[in-house]
């Protein structure tokens, strides 16, 4: 019986390295490919639409250097805009020009009590740059740049030789924050500053004393883009 047993598990030593050489041989393990990450990109050129509250701040003061009257009024700018941007890393860089068109009329009691004076101003222009950081599809900046626009001084009731107007040009400041919605469409809204060159208004019949306006302009405004063609997207591994 000893002699059995032993002879078996011989015969099973013998056997089992051949049949391990009948195994299949084990695959190697490949790593899981690295996540990929979709990351957006501000690059591209862009036009749009924007709606906003705006007001005008106007100083009037005479030839002597007297305050005549000190005055503001909110109303509302509409318009366009169009401009260029680029991305490297997470500074994003641009350049912007729009216009807007609107209503703004500020008015106070002139200096002779009997009159209503006002100045309005219904359009706006500004070109300038943009210096902003992203992350990913949100988009935070500050701009600045070259402003303008046109005022006019009425009285109620109509006062002869008062009325005229005149264009003024100056500087904005502001900043912003974009959402990109799409790889397209982003939303933004921003806030401007804008300061304009006094203009000096006389009365050619001399029933008026001269005088200066210094108009300031201040909008909150919507921002709807369109970005076109491009590499909106860019994959980050």
């Amino acid at each position: 019986m000893k002699k059995l047993l032993g002879g078996v598990a011989v015969s099973a030593l013998l056997a089992a390295p051949a049949f391990a050489a009948d195994l299949p041989a084990r695959m190697p393990v490949k790593a899981a490919p690295a996540p990929v990450v979709a990351v957006y990109n501000w690059t591209g050129f862009y036009i749009g639409a924007h709606v906003g509250a705006a007001r005008l701040d106007v100083k009037r003061t005479d030839d002597a250097g007297g305050i005549l009257n000190n005055y503001d009024e909110t109303g509302w700018l509409a318009g366009g805009q169009a401009g260029y941007r680029w991305q490297t890393g997470n500074f994003v860089f641009g350049l912007e020009v729009s216009g807007a068109g609107g209503k703004i009329d500020p008015s106070a009691p002139c200096p002779n009590p009997a009159f209503t004076c006002k100045t309005e101003a219904n359009w706006l222009f500004l070109g300038g740059g943009q210096l902003g950081l992203a992350w990913n599809q949100f988009l935070i900046y500050a701009s600045g740049g070259f402003a303008a626009t046109k005022t006019e001084t009425t009285s109620a009731p109509a006062f002869p030789g008062f009325n005229s107007d005149n264009n003024h040009h100056g500087w904005y400041v502001g900043g912003g924050f974009d959402i990109g919605l799409t790889p397209n469409w982003t939303l933004g809204f921003e806030y401007i500053h804008a300061e304009f060159n006094s203009k000096r208004y006389a009365d050619p019949t001399g029933a008026n004393i001269p005088y200066t306006i210094d108009p300031e302009i201040d909008l909150f405004r919507v921002k709807l883009n369109y970005r076109f063609g491009g590499s909106p997207v860019v994959a980050r591994y």
